[in-house]
């Protein structure tokens, strides 16, 4: 059972699967994954605060980002004002979602110092216990 972040109504990320190189060099391009430097296909994976998978998007080449697979997946608009979503700090969706009154709570980035404040720390440790759970959904589902 997962513990419920005050005020998060979903958790998301999105997750890349390996693909054969395609022969047409124009579907290669849109395959080509700068982050596991292969050929992918990758989807956006949403779960509940409880773990149950509620929103799980068509097939994109890998070369789509995150910000850009939330727009043309049909995900936000399943959001309502006032809904928090959970992402990794990687999803730089908070302006998109904010235009439709949506939080994005995301782990905060270390400052100058290369340190955490003690709050920081905090914030962190909750977002990411939670945020295991959306990578669990995904190996079990996807």
């Amino acid at each position: 059972m997962l513990q419920k972040q005050k005020g998060t109504t979903v958790i998301s990320n999105a997750t890349e699967m390996y693909i054969e190189k395609p022969s047409n060099p124009e579907v290669q391009q849109l395959a080509f994954s700068t982050y596991k430097n292969t050929n992918t296909l990758k989807a956006l994976v949403v779960i509940t605060p409880s773990g149950s998978v509620c929103f799980l998007s068509d097939l994109y080449g890998g070369s789509i980002s995150d910000k850009e697979i939330t727009s043309k997946s049909g995900f936000i608009d399943k959001l309502q004002r006032g809904d928090e979503v959970m992402a990794d700090r990687g999803f730089n969706i908070q302006e998109i979602l904010a235009l439709k009154g949506v939080k994005v709570n995301v782990s905060p980035f270390m400052n100058q110092s290369g340190q955490f404040t003690e709050q920081e720390m905090l914030t962190t440790r909750r977002i990411e216990t939670l945020r295991i759970h959306v990578e669990r959904a995904i190996e079990v589902n996807v």
